[in-house]
């Protein structure tokens, strides 16, 4: 695989993560192979950014303002959480940005590579000519092509599924997830690799303290940390409910929507990642990664009741608006 053939592109507005700068040392260690662009309005002077990582600063109206000029219609671009609905599009939308690229793609910077390479390399994604590689928002790469960079414009009957529909409106649709991009690649036909079936990647469940797989069913499973390698990738440890020690090297590492607290102050060359924190290896506390305190039970167990309830009001709120549909429709 040549240097430098996948463009990610990610505009980001706001606070960045606790941990940006372990995000920028794992982008380094990717600088074989891919280039970030970075669209934001924040401020890195304070940070060590890789030469592979492209910095564009721009306000977010800005970005909407050159968005909305791309299309005959306005997009619905309220905040910046909307964006996500937009990836499968980015293609299209930035083509100076990916102009010369083999593939192009988005990833979100709730993520701690690995060493890509290997895995790109295992799923033949130049060899075998893949289309579209993964299909969850938070990292796709997708083949640089005038017919690959329009899928996200085909003329689907579900509403979700189309773009006219879902990028006029200010909600957030999860265009860019499997059950929406995904179905459109597949009805053109697209030679998709979903790496759903291995799973190489980590993708950890939001609402839980203790780290747990989204997708895999981890209940042989008594707790798992990561180990960062500036220099090397990531490896997943898991400790299994016999006390066995299984670990792999980890493509990636979702922390969606977990606040974490990063130690990190000064060089170094490996990390320690818990539920909660990331620290140096060696100061390695098996206590911080099995027992949670009450707190941190508690205040993840709300957060998925919370989610539970906002669930139930909305499916409520609809069924209710469906009602009142119906009813004026038979009175008249």
């Amino acid at each position: 695989m040549k240097p430098n053939n996948i463009c990610l592109i990610i505009p980001y507005f706001g606070k960045f993560p606790s941990y940006f700068q372990i995000w920028l040392d794992s982008a380094k260690l990717n600088d074989d192979c891919v280039d970030f662009c970075l669209i934001t309005d924040q401020e890195v002077k304070d940070y060590k950014v890789p030469q592979n990582v492209k910095i564009i600063k721009q306000e977010f109206r800005q970005l909407v303002n050159y968005i909305n000029k791309k299309f005959d219609f306005e997009v619905a671009i309220k905040k910046p959480y909307k964006l996500c609905d937009l990836k499968p599009a980015y293609g299209d939308i930035f083509a100076s940005l990916v102009k010369g690229y083999d593939y192009w793609g988005f990833c979100d910077l709730d993520l701690i590579f690995g060493k890509l390479s290997p895995f790109l390399k295992k799923y033949s994604l130049i060899e075998d000519k893949i289309d579209k590689f993964g299909c969850l928002g938070h990292l796709e790469i997708i083949r640089n092509t005038k017919e690959n960079n329009l899928v996200y414009k085909f003329d689907d009957e579900q509403k979700m599924r189309n773009y006219r529909y879902v990028f006029s409106r200010p909600y957030a649709y999860a265009f860019d997830e499997q059950f929406s991009f995904n179905i459109l690649a597949k009805e053109k036909h697209l030679k998709i690799e979903d790496l759903l079936q291995d799973q190489p990647f980590s993708d950890i469940y939001p609402f839980s303290y203790r780290f747990r797989d989204s997708f895999k069913d981890s209940r042989n499973v008594s707790y798992k940390y990561f180990i960062f390698d500036k220099g090397k990738g990531l490896k997943e440890i898991n400790i299994l409910n016999d006390g066995r020690r299984v670990e792999r090297n980890s493509m990636y590492l979702h922390l969606q929507k977990r606040v974490m607290r990063c130690n990190i102050t000064s060089e170094y060359n490996n990390l320690i990642i818990y539920p909660n924190a990331i620290d140096y290896l060696e100061r390695f506390d098996r206590e911080k990664i099995y027992k949670p305190s009450k707190i941190q039970d508690f205040i993840y167990k709300s957060q998925l009741k919370l989610k539970q309830i906002k669930k139930v009001n909305s499916i409520k709120f609809a069924f209710q608006k469906l009602q009142l549909k119906q009813f004026f429709k038979n009175s008249n």
